[in-house]
């Protein structure tokens, strides 16, 4: 039997042949029949422990008792901007960055008010806040995804999804392969944070991460960074996206959606005209439930996507709304069917389209209205 991942990026034609005999459109098929070297095979994986520390911040410079790869700050109460950080290396220290406040949550629980996760400089022995007016102190947690304890795992890393016409050998990163610790999901009594549950898909959201990821980093460690942050210090149970991608365009498994299911994402196969349903989120706050969450790594406050993440988010996309029919150019009233709240929405919108927010960032919200157009002109 093919795994989930063959079937969700369809990496062999042999897979995409047998579901679209069956009635189950592939996603390989949506992506046009070209073909991947499908799965990786199972391999082990080694992965360092993500390592978080927790300080409670005010004003002044507070060094750091071991590496930092990330922070995230959390607020005790509701302010109107989240101020400012600067980071302290052995070469002094940095220029002050902006801190993003989070428009991020789940349904069920009301909002904290955080930051966006936010890439250190390498090298960090300190960082100092310039908190909002009337703050005196804020929590901090500063995480190393890259020098602590490795553990390791008997498992399929990836998957290799069909060549692109950008990028050949783009892959699929399941949540082994990127070094997802299961364990945060579960309480010390073992009690899931965050069950799965599903409902009909609806429509499809896109962020950006808000991280400065340069060229060269590690995205594994940025999706650990970012799980470990939404899964523990905000205290979702699990990452709130669906799915993500890198700027070479690979694509990486998000939240959780089952162990046994032969599609992430989804409860089980989604077949065309059935409603399939998507495990819910925590990427848009009182609007997750049937709302797919895909996440492009970086900051696209002054800079574009790069053309191969792209070129995947159109090709998902456009999978994703074959399978659901979902018109990727046209206008829903969304209602959740959970709490009813209901909004007027394009099928296919950003993030600040649902919430005050400038994700996906200023300058891939001016272009974003391509990325539907390009999904209609492929199905």
């Amino acid at each position: 039997m093919p795994t989930r991942r063959q079937i969700l990026t369809g990496a062999t034609a042999t897979v995409s042949a047998a579901l679209l005999a069956g009635g189950l459109p592939a996603i390989a098929d949506t992506l046009g029949g070209e073909t991947g070297s499908g799965d990786s095979g199972k391999q082990t994986i080694t992965t360092p422990t993500t390592v978080a520390r927790k300080t409670r911040a005010g004003r002044e410079r507070v060094p750091t008792s071991g590496p930092v790869d990330y922070v995230g700050v959390r607020f005790d109460q509701k302010v109107p901007q989240a101020g400012r950080i600067r980071f302290e290396t052995p070469n002094g220290l940095s220029d002050w960055q902006l801190l993003e406040l989070s428009s991020h949550g789940r349904d069920d629980r009301p909002v904290d008010t955080s930051t966006e996760l936010l890439r250190a400089v390498p090298g960090t022995t300190g960082y100092q806040l310039d908190l909002p007016g009337g703050t005196q102190a804020a929590n901090v947690v500063t995480i190393d995804t890259t020098t602590g304890p490795k553990s390791s795992r008997f498992a399929i890393p990836y998957t290799t999804l069909p060549e692109y016409h950008r990028q050949p050998g783009t892959k699929f990163f399941t949540r082994a392969g990127w070094g997802a610790d299961e364990s945060l999901r579960f309480d010390k009594a073992g009690k899931n944070l965050f069950p799965d549950e599903f409902q009909p898909v609806q429509a499809i959201t896109v962020h950006h991460t808000a991280e400065m990821l340069s060229v060269g980093g590690d995205r594994k460690a940025a999706m650990r960074g970012i799980y470990r942050f939404q899964a523990i210090d905000r205290g979702w149970g699990d990452i709130g996206y669906h799915l993500l991608i890198d700027p070479e365009g690979n694509l990486y498994e998000g939240r959780h959606s089952g162990d046994n299911d032969l599609f992430p994402v989804f409860a089980s196969v989604p077949i065309r005209g059935q409603h399939p349903k998507a495990v819910i989120g925590a990427h848009v706050a009182g609007f997750n439930a049937g709302n797919i969450g895909i996440c492009l790594m970086g900051d696209f406050t002054s800079a574009s996507p790069t053309p191969q993440a792209l070129e995947t988010l159109v090709r998902i996309a456009t999978a994703l709304c074959k399978l659901c029919d979902i018109d990727p150019t046209g206008g829903i009233t969304y209602v959740n069917p959970v709490s009813g709240a209901k909004r007027a929405i394009r099928s296919i919108q950003r993030h600040r389209d649902w919430a005050a927010t400038e994700c996906p960032g200023n300058t891939f919200a001016s272009q974003f209205a391509d990325i539907p157009q390009r999904v209609a002109a492929a199905l």
